[in-house]
């Protein structure tokens, strides 16, 4: 009849109530983002197993982002830890780098990230703006709160922030005009290379 069913997933007795991101594997496995850190789910409907990567041992890590670095790493924004960069490469024991604020992050309130086609990072802080890490150096770009990052086919970033869209000429950052001012939560390209995004507002004589 056309319509989506789902079902509801669990690993044993967790529930997975504080997924806040996923990201899949090509073997059908998910890595999650959750509120006590990360995870790598095996998915089987008859029974899930759940495998557990210590970021913090005997911490917990509020886990807002996951996203690739390459084949074989994993990193993980959070909020109030900072970034860590999980690596496990085949045939070799697994380690976890966290680039932190004496390395020249300038918070470790990150709430989203992006590697752009050149392979850098950009991480967007809270209360801090925009942070470029190029693997030895951070630079950083102030006077907004980013709360998502995306790349075009032209190779141009552009940023959901608390006031709106914001892209970058290569050297700074220019807020992209509006007729709202709403807080821009989800920014993605489609494929035809079109920016689209999600906020917190709707004129319903718009719709």
């Amino acid at each position: 009849n056309g319509r989506l069913r789902f079902q509801r997933i669990t690993a044993g007795s967790d529930s997975l109530r504080d997924v806040l991101d996923l990201l899949p594997e090509a073997d059908g496995s998910l890595w999650l983002g959750r509120k006590h850190g990360v995870a790598r789910l095996l998915y089987r409907p008859e029974a899930s197993t759940l495998l557990p990567v210590p970021l913090l041992p005997g911490q917990d890590v509020e886990v807002n982002q996951l996203f690739r670095g390459g084949p074989n790493d994993l990193w993980a924004c959070t909020n109030g830890a900072g970034v860590f960069h999980y690596m496990a490469p085949p045939g070799a024991a697994s380690s976890i780098k966290r680039p932190t604020t004496t390395e020249g992050m300038p918070t470790d309130q990150v709430l989203c990230a992006l590697r752009d086609r050149r392979g850098d990072l950009w991480f967007g802080l809270r209360g801090a703006g925009i942070t470029h890490f190029r693997g030895d150096m951070f630079e950083c770009f102030k006077g907004f709160k980013s709360i998502s990052i995306a790349e075009d086919p032209a190779g141009k970033l552009w940023v959901g922030t608390e006031t709106g869209l914001a892209w970058f000429d290569g050297s700074r950052f220019h807020r992209q005009a509006q007729q709202d001012y709403s807080w821009h939560y989800s920014v993605s390209i489609d494929p035809k290379g079109r920016v689209v995004f999600g906020n917190n507002m709707a004129d319903p004589a718009q719709q």
